[in-house]
Formats: structure tokens, C-alpha cells, sequence
């Protein structure tokens, strides 16, 4: 067969998948693409740190099975990149983004899915704490650590959600979540409350702006606001990283690091393998280490984060104000309110900088189980504004 018929950077998974089914192209024909793509940019970009060593093996059996009349699940032959040891997952932002998968599968901690997916012109949506199953992931603190997916579309993060989510857990539709794309219409059932974008940005000293970059944020986020009125109804972990680090190394069979003592070698070998050069230190394992405090009182500073980011915080707001969701800058600390709270937030991709085409957008806040709430948002937003750009690369 001739090679497929796809732009990696554009292809979303739902169409991949309309592809496998129809014909036009194969699971192997697929890997290969990516492959090559990865062959062709990994070197600079350095999103990628491994790829399956029987890919391709794989892929033809999908094939097959899928020639037989045998589909395993909804993302059957579809390849995925899932993220990997600790971290941020920028990795799997950039690398959806320039085109090495349709998908991914990230983490968050605090902002590790949605800071990436907002600088890459990417959907995500970070679930409520607990939905999505804990196992397999290398922790940062499990009261807080959650996987979720990241995309080129809306659709696409209902359809990795369908399958990451555990039904019994949360608050999954009967049509799952591809049933709550509902397109623009959705606005008209949904009230929105924002935030002023001037107070709710990233301070300069941290992003360091320049060549008017905050200023367009603002002047752009606020006209989004306007045009979401026309639509919707609008008003104005350090104790526990090293203890559920060592519980997710006992569940790793053959694996020569069994502690986070284990990490701290003398010549810095493992960060010099898979970190940056310049940010290949290890200052954070050694005061992770060091850091004393009893359970009793990570309980109680537990409780405090949970109750002022709940009902003194998202929950309250969402009552007083009697919105379902809130708007605000992705350039800034709402996705810290989400993580206190372990509630739901996902990205809306909006512009792209003047000055350096970096791209930006909002995000989106609501109470706990409310995964289809923000799939509306996100698939309501993506017909109300223009389409994301593939980058250049």
C-alpha cells in the first residue's frame, strides 16, 4: 500500500481511527509515519525519550485482528504517547504538537497538564482526583497526582477519557463522554463566570513578559470574554513525593532503583541522561529527602488545603456567583486552585503571541465530576473560535 494520506501535525485520532476503519490506511502505515516524523525532529525538540521497541509488531497484529472482525476498544491500532518518569508533561504537549501522535497520556501534580497543553494550542483536561486509576503512575504525591489526555481537538479528549476514566468513580454520562460534544449550542446552557486576566496572570517577575506580550493576553482574553457573552451566560507536595515514589518503584518488577536514596548517585548519572543540560541537578531529591514532617500533621495541612480550596474557594464562588464554570487566563495560578481542590480544569487554546508566536488561551474551572461540563466548554469554545495552528517546525 502507498504510504498514508495524513498532515501529522493536523490528524486527529478520531479521524486516524475513521481512517483505520475505512480503509484508507493501516495501524503499521500509521507508526511508520510517526516514526519518521520523530526520526526527523527528536534530536532538536527532545520530546520523545523512548519509543516501544515492538511497535510495529503491534501494529500489524491490530491490523489483523481488525481484518478478522476483532477491535479491541474504541482506540483499536491507534498509537499513543504516554509520558514518563516524573515531571511536567511537556513532553507529551510538544510532541502531540508536532505531529509524533495524534494523542497523549500526561500527568499532573499542579499545572504539569495544563501549563504545557496551554503553551502548545492544546485541549487537555485535568479529571477530578480519583477517576482516572492511580496505578502505574510515578508519583509526586498521589493526593494530588492524576493522568489525563492531551490533544488537538475536543472530541479527542472525550474519547481518551472514555477510556482512562473509571465509571464507578465519577459522573460519566450514559453516552460517555462524546456525548457531551455538543458544539456551540452548549453555551446557551452553561453560565460562565471569569476572572480579570490583569490579577489573574503570571506576575512578570515569573514569565518575564516583553514586546507587549501581557498586554495582548489581557486585550485578547477579555475580548473572548466578550464574545463568550454574545453565547453563554456570563458574569464577571513534598511530604509524600519520596514514601508513594518508593510504594510505585515495589510495584516495578526487575527495577535497580528501589529508593529515592537510589537516585542520588555521585556523578548525577541519571539526570545527566534524562534531563536538559542545565537543569541537571538533583537539589529537588535531596530536599524532598530532608523534609520532616509527621502524618499528623500532612493530615492537617491536608484538610486545611482541601476546605479553603472547596467550599471556601471553587465551590464557593460557583454558588455565590450561580455559575457553572469559571474562565481565566492558562497563563496563570487557577490551575493551583484545581490541584488544592483535586477538581476538574481544562485548556481552551485561544491566540498566538505577536512577538514570538507562542501560543495562549484560557482555562476552565469546575466542581468535582463535572468531566462532561467541561468537554461542553471545550467543544463549544473550539467552534466559537478559530482552529488551532500547526507549529512550524
Amino acid at each position: 500500500m502507498a504510504p498514508p494520506v495524513f498532515n501529522v501535525y493536523d490528524i486527529t485520532a478520531h479521524r486516524a481511527l475513521d481512517g483505520l476503519e475505512s480503509g484508507q490506511f493501516t495501524s503499521r502505515q500509521i507508526v511508520e509515519a510517526y516514526f519518521a516524523k520523530i526520526a526527523a525532529s527528536n534530536d532538536r525538540l527532545n520530546a520523545m525519550f523512548q519509543k516501544a521497541p515492538t511497535a510495529l509488531e503491534q501494529a500489524d497484529a491490530r491490523d489483523k485482528e481488525r481484518h478478522d472482525g476483532i477491535i479491541r476498544g474504541r482506540l483499536h491500532g491507534l498509537p499513543i504517547i504516554l509520558k514518563g518518569p516524573g515531571g511536567s508533561s511537556s513532553g507529551p504537549a510538544i510532541a502531540v504538537s508536532a505531529g509524533y501522535a495524534p494523542v497523549a497520556i500526561g500527568t499532573e501534580t499542579s499545572g504539569s497538564l495544563v501549563f504545557p497543553a496551554d503553551r502548545a494550542a492544546l485541549y487537555t483536561l485535568k479529571p477530578t482526583l480519583g477517576i482516572v486509576p492511580q496505578g502505574g503512575l510515578v508519583p509526586i504525591s498521589l493526593r494530588f497526582d492524576t493522568a489525563g489526555p492531551v490533544a488537538k481537538c475536543a472530541r479527542d479528549v472525550a474519547l481518551l477519557l472514555d477510556v482512562l476514566a473509571d465509571s464507578t468513580k465519577g459522573q460519566v454520562p450514559n453516552g460517555g463522554y462524546t456525548s457531551s460534544l455538543l458544539g456551540e449550542t452548549a453555551w446557551k446552557n452553561i453560565k460562565v463566570g471569569t476572572v480579570d486576566p490583569d490579577l489573574w496572570l503570571h506576575s512578570d517577575a515569573l514569565i518575564g513578559y516583553r514586546d507587549g506580550q501581557k498586554e495582548q493576553i489581557v486585550r485578547e482574553v477579555m475580548a473572548a470574554y466578550e464574545r463568550i457573552k454574545t453565547k453563554a451566560s456570563l458574569t464577571q507536595t513534598e511530604y509524600d513525593w519520596p514514601r508513594d515514589f518508593e510504594r510505585y518503584l515495589g510495584t516495578v518488577d526487575n527495577c535497580r532503583i528501589q529508593s529515592v536514596q537510589d537516585l542520588l548517585t555521585p556523578d548525577d548519572v541519571y539526570s545527566v541522561l534524562a534531563l536538559p543540560e542545565g537543569r541537571a541537578g538533583q537539589e529537588a531529591l535531596k530536599h524532598a529527602l530532608s523534609y520532616r514532617i509527621t502524618d499528623e500533621e500532612a493530615y492537617a495541612i491536608d484538610a486545611e488545603i482541601r476546605l479553603g480550596s472547596r467550599s471556601g474557594g471553587i465551590d464557593g464562588v460557583l454558588q455565590d456567583y450561580n455559575v457553572d464554570v469559571i474562565l481565566g487566563p492558562g497563563n496563570g495560578p487557577l490551575y493551583t486552585l484545581a490541584a488544592a481542590a483535586g477538581y476538574p480544569i481544562a485548556t481552551l487554546p485561544l491566540s498566538y503571541l505577536e512577538s514570538n508566536g507562542c501560543p495562549f488561551g484560557l482555562v476552565a474551572l469546575a466542581s468535582a465530576n463535572q468531566e462532561a461540563l467541561l468537554i461542553s466548554v471545550q467543544s463549544a469554545w473550539e467552534e466559537s473560535f478559530p482552529a488551532r495552528k500547526a507549529p512550524s517546525i
